[in-house]
């Protein structure tokens, strides 16, 4: 079975603000994201990226200026209140799903 993928992004109030579906099947969310317009917006953060403004994204993608992603954990890692408030960040993303999820059951 097919199905798409989809990327969002969500604000702080659980609000989309830029989605994109446009890839059938299994598709890694790396791959998505090069091919969304998001990646062209994050290259050109001048324009459309205020001074130290950020996008929280899961360990699939990579660390970009604009696109903070958690620490590996190796075992070693030091930096675990970072991605605590990472993850308490991405919340919302997780919540925003669960929102438009509950829009659409099925009886």
């Amino acid at each position: 079975m097919n199905e798409n993928d989809l990327s969002a992004v969500c604000d702080n109030k659980c609000r989309f603000i830029h989605c994109y579906a446009g890839n059938v099947g299994s598709v890694h969310d790396q791959q998505v994201f090069r091919l969304s317009e998001l990646k062209n917006y994050l290259d050109d953060a001048t324009i459309y990226f205020p001074i130290n403004t950020h996008l929280i994204g899961d360990a699939a993608y990579t660390l970009h200026e604009h696109l903070l992603v958690p620490y590996h954990d190796n075992g070693h890692l030091t930096q675990k209140k970072f991605n605590f408030y990472h993850s308490s960040a991405s919340m919302a993303v997780e919540r925003s799903f669960g929102f438009l999820k509950g829009q659409f059951r099925s009886p």
